[in-house]
């Protein structure tokens, strides 16, 4: 694996929400620093949530 797809593996991996550092993919630490990562993380699961939120909300309304 390259550099790029350890730091993205990092930064996407799910334990690292509830225990920032704790995990070490590829041997390397998170490449933006254990709060930077953890704030990123939160971001892109909020995201996720709030779209899956929003999807089911519209399917609701459809009747389905």
């Amino acid at each position: 694996m390259n550099k790029g797809t350890i730091q993205f593996a990092n930064i996407l991996a799910a334990p690292n929400l509830f225990s920032p550092g704790q995990l070490v993919i590829g041997g390397q630490n998170p490449p933006l620093g254990l709060w930077a990562t953890y704030v990123i993380i939160v971001g892109i699961y909020a995201l996720l949530i709030f779209a899956l939120i929003k999807f089911w909300h519209k399917k609701q309304e459809r009747g389905a």
